[in-house]
């Protein structure tokens, strides 16, 4: 993906302008351009899961009431770092869907709150 050049403050863009217009008329309610990004990590990511994990599982993550944005966001990221590797789109695909099931089940049986599970994700995605 070709990433767009950036202004000297804040964060550089890493989709084009068109993929986030795409982004805002979905989540119309999101006014920043971070926010904009955080959401077009999470729908990437829902993209990859919808029809691979298990129904409880993305229930968890996203349904009609509500959208677990900041771990799809992470898990978005993570899934974009990979494309970026030598791995393949279905290996990609397979780390996503495994990592979604994963924190899922530390949710559901050990009791993780959001919080956690994004720092997970997260460190998996640095690497740490």
């Amino acid at each position: 993906m070709e990433k767009i050049k950036s202004s000297k403050r804040g964060r550089p863009s890493v989709f084009d302008e068109s993929r986030l217009a795409r982004t805002k008329f979905v989540f119309s309610e999101v006014r920043t351009k971070r926010g904009l990004q955080n959401n077009t990590y999470a729908l990437e990511c829902v993209q990859i899961i919808r029809n691979k994990v298990k129904p409880e599982t993305l229930e968890y993550f996203y349904s009609e009431k509500s959208m677990k944005t900041s771990i799809l966001s992470e898990l978005g990221r993570l899934a974009m770092s990979l494309y970026d590797t030598n791995l393949t789109t279905e290996e990609v695909e397979e780390v996503i869907v495994e990592s979604a099931e994963n924190l899922y089940v530390l949710h559901k049986e050990h009791g993780f709150n959001v919080k956690g599970l994004v720092g997970i994700c997260r460190d998996k995605r640095l690497g740490r």
